[in-house]
């Protein structure tokens, strides 16, 4: 059987680093998560170098969910799920000192919404380049951090939503 959901929770200070070349045949992915929510203390999650769908791209990704607080950090690699229709990008930093960043390239056909929120002293980055024909509505929320710092590839960009945003946004 072929992996359809990823899930990586740190709870209590539990390290999860993957130093691997990643979920190589993701065809059947539809979810992946990542979560360091739990405890008094999550620690880090770091996929740097960890690519999904690097030999089979996850065309059946729809949602990519991660939230990071207690201080701990989710730094993610890239995402290959050309031909996919992804319906949500949720990215949540909900302490402050929780950094997460998806460093890697997001490919995908297309991407409903990509929703983020950061608390002050929280910040989610975009540090790798986002591949899509459409974009639908990327909206930030919240006193912490918002970066999208490549040189993206979208083509259409139906809606960019700062409304609710007061940290610094770039």
């Amino acid at each position: 059987e072929a992996v359809q959901t990823v899930s990586l929770i740190s709870t209590d200070g539990g390290i999860i680093d993957f130093g691997s070349t990643g979920l190589a045949a993701a065809s059947e992915l539809t979810s992946f998560t990542a979560s360091n929510t739990g405890g008094a203390n999550a620690a880090d999650i770091t996929t740097a170098s960890f690519v999904v769908g690097n030999n089979a791209a996850a065309a059946k990704l729809t949602s990519i969910d991660l939230d990071a607080s207690h201080g701990g950090d989710i730094t993610l690699g890239a995402f290959d799920a050309a031909g996919a229709s992804l319906t949500s990008i949720t990215m949540d930093s909900a302490t402050s000192g929780s950094v997460i960043d998806i460093g890697g390239a997001i490919t995908a056909s297309s991407i409903t919404n990509i929703t983020t929120t950061a608390v002050s002293g929280g910040s989610v980055d975009f540090s790798g380049v986002i591949t899509a024909s459409n974009v639908g509505t990327i909206k930030h929320t919240g006193a912490g951090n918002f970066t999208m710092d490549a040189a993206n590839a979208i083509v259409t960009l139906e809606r960019l939503d700062l409304t609710g945003a007061t940290g610094t946004n770039s």
